[in-house]
């Protein structure tokens, strides 16, 4: 039976595994592997600080982008798409989703000044089944959500991001002067 075909990016590696193999190791010659791992562990102490904070900044900084594209993927589709706004819920009632829509929005509608709509047009935007007797616009609810990813997600990871870059050089900083 013939072997499958392997990707190329597995293949390089395959490759880059059997000439590694040739090449004398960190313990081959006189003793070296334990001054290899005291090297390895005073590295390891030096750099830990360093290291958490730049997986704190990745970390804050994919965030922050992931907020972006959600905003931006959802006012790229409505540019070509008409979004409807309608809701369902099988706990609550129209008054209980009203409310708690009205709480989490409400930041975003003190910044925007987009109305916020009466009982009446809320009830009326219910989805029955899973069919939207009428719905309602959605550019509202649009900029509304985009506001809210903003104010919630993405600035507060940026700030931490750059909290965490400045913790990064300060933790670089000290990991150089404990390598000197």
């Amino acid at each position: 039976m013939r072997k499958p075909h392997a990707g190329g990016l597995l293949t390089l590696a395959e490759r880059a595994l059997r000439l590694g193999r040739g090449l004398p190791g960190p313990g081959s010659a006189n003793g070296s592997a334990s001054a290899f791992k005291g090297f390895a562990g005073l590295w390891l102490r030096a750099s830990s600080a360093f290291s958490a904070t730049r997986a704190a900044l990745l970390l804050h900084t994919t965030a922050a982008a992931l907020g972006l594209g959600l905003i931006g993927g959802l006012y790229l589709r409505g540019l070509v798409l008409d979004y409807r706004a309608a809701w369902e819920s099988t706990f609550l009632s129209a008054d209980n989703a009203h409310a708690l829509l009205a709480a989490v929005f409400a930041p975003a509608m003190a910044l925007s000044n987009i109305a916020w709509p009466d009982s009446a047009t809320f009830v009326a935007m219910r989805s029955v089944h899973g069919a939207a007797q009428t719905g309602a616009p959605a550019a509202p609810w649009i900029h509304l959500l985009a506001l809210t990813l903003l104010f919630a997600v993405v600035l507060p990871r940026m700030l931490l991001a750059g909290l965490s870059g400045h913790a990064g050089a300060l933790a670089r900083a000290a990991c150089d002067i404990a390598a000197d």
